[in-house]
């Protein structure tokens, strides 16, 4: 399936990543032969359009050689045979009807997919939709986890603040330069950090992606062929 600019117009299901592909054996199969296939016709394509690009250059070479034999005197240029730019057409004709028939089967193998996907969409729907929910749970325990931690660890810096102690009133200006001590050195040096309101409300939108299902959603066995 392609395109009207010549692209390939496929978007297999991240079954892999759901962890989908046991429930899903022959899609998975099938998105896998797929993605083989589209990247050996690009690299097919690739082959035809550098060896079209080198016709002008293969040209020139066989027009040279046929200017180098007709000063030495022999064959006049219609008897010289352009064996560069005949290597290239050969060539050319093999790397072209391979990207066409890569096309041929890239086109059966995505309409074998869309109609798997088209078969399987209410099983692929429920699935797809449960192991979302799996991931959005854990990811929302995960900021519960981060956002109490976070919480402790500006807490912490704020009581630290308050241990150290206020500048001089006097000027520094001719206090001669000698060793540091570094007190406390704030976790977000160098860093432009957004406000602890932001970050908070970052992670309570995070917790909030892993609300149990509404009441009226069922659950149910998929069925797949």
């Amino acid at each position: 399936m392609f395109d009207r600019f010549g692209q390939v117009a496929f978007e297999p299901l991240p079954l892999e990543r759901l962890g989908l592909i046991p429930k899903f054996k022959r899609l998975a199969a099938v998105q896998e032969e797929a993605a083989t296939l589209i990247a050996r016709y690009w690299a097919a394509d690739r082959d035809v359009r550098t060896l079209e690009a080198g016709r002008s250059d293969a040209r020139d070479k066989d027009l040279e050689a046929g200017a180098r034999a007709l000063r030495a005197g022999k064959e006049a240029p219609e008897g010289h045979t352009p064996t560069h730019e005949s290597a290239l057409d050969k060539d050319l004709t093999t790397v072209t009807r391979t990207r066409d028939v890569l096309e041929r089967a890239v086109t059966d193998v995505i309409a074998e997919a869309m109609a798997l996907k088209q078969k399987n969409a209410a099983a692929l729907t429920r699935e797809m939709d449960a192991a979302i929910r799996s991931r959005a749970a854990s990811l929302a325990e995960h900021a519960r986890q981060a956002a109490r931690l976070y919480a402790e660890v500006e807490d912490a810096e704020r009581d630290v603040r308050r241990l150290i102690p206020p500048p001089p009133a006097a000027s520094l200006e001719n206090v001669p330069a000698g060793p540091t001590r570094v007190i406390f050195a704030p976790l977000t040096r160098g860093v432009a950090s957004p406000t602890r309101g932001d970050i908070e409300r970052i992670l309570a939108y995070l917790t909030s992606l892993g609300a149990p299902e509404s009441p009226g959603e069922a659950d149910g066995e998929s069925r797949v062929a």
